[in-house]
């Protein structure tokens, strides 16, 4: 079970295992790590440039994930640009330009971070999160997860999105357990879930105003849309904005490296 549902997985959610040129120095000793997501949906392939106007991730399509890349210590840049560009990704809002970058993107040693391009043009609120994301110490008995919201259209309602996880009996769906609201740009920390290899868990997100929970499916041969987390497996989890001109969430993950 477990292997299957791994292979599957990484297929589904398009994982990326982009490379790049060598990480930019940074000014103290030490290393992190760092990987990239295009969460933008009117945006289907971009460059990011680590620091900003330096190709570092090329080509990244939309929903991809990239492996973890090495990064030294220090303080950086970086943008999101169209492919081939020189110049960060705008939109003009109010007769004001905003860049799609981050100006102060701090990295420090032994730390695991994810650069997502979030948002879109069509809706005047592209951006760049950056998530420092917890290092996973869940017991090998154990399975847990981490919600991160980068989508800012879905947000903008009431200012959060609730995301949790609802138990499997017999391939009907339990009760939603709540795990926390996440405002834009923020991160749940990570939570314990049951573990259950024949039932499963499923993750989901609802987007406020809507009232609907939307599960999702990251396991191509399970119709059910249930994780069948087992111990020590542990995924990070990033809710997206969906497509133009609907109010839908997108969810990718990626399972720890330690797993």
């Amino acid at each position: 079970m477990r292997f299957r549902f791994l292979a599957t997985f990484f297929a589904v959610v398009a994982l990326a295992g982009c490379g790049g040129s060598s990480a930019p120095t940074g000014s103290a000793s030490g290393s992190a790590y760092v990987r990239f997501l295009n969460g933008s949906p009117d945006q289907p392939a971009i460059d990011f440039d680590l620091p900003a106007g330096t190709r570092y991730i090329p080509d990244l399509n939309y929903k991809a994930l990239t492996a973890y890349q090495t990064i030294a210590v220090g303080t950086y840049s970086v943008g999101a640009t169209a492919v081939g560009s020189p110049n960060a990704l705008t939109f003009t809002s109010g007769g004001v330009v905003y860049p799609a970058e981050n100006n102060s993107f701090v990295v420090q040693a032994n730390h695991r971070y994810t650069v997502v391009l979030g948002g879109s043009k069509t809706n005047l609120n592209l951006g760049v999160c950056i998530f420092d994301e917890q290092l996973f110490t869940t017991a090998s008995t154990r399975a847990a997860v981490q919600f991160n919201n980068c989508s800012p259209t879905n947000s903008s309602t009431v200012g959060t999105i609730a995301v949790g996880y609802f138990p499997y009996t017999n391939s009907t769906a339990g009760s939603p357990v709540l795990i926390t609201n996440l405002s834009y740009q923020s991160g749940s920390g990570i939570s314990l879930l049951p573990t259950s290899a024949a039932n499963g868990i499923g993750l989901y997100a609802v987007a406020p105003g809507t009232g609907t929970i939307l599960p999702v499916n990251l396991d191509a041969n399970d119709t059910t849309n249930a994780l069948p987390f087992v111990s020590d497996q542990n995924a990070s989890i990033f809710v997206l904005d969906g497509p133009i001109g609907g109010s839908t969430l997108t969810m990718i993950g990626a399972f720890d490296p330690n797993n």
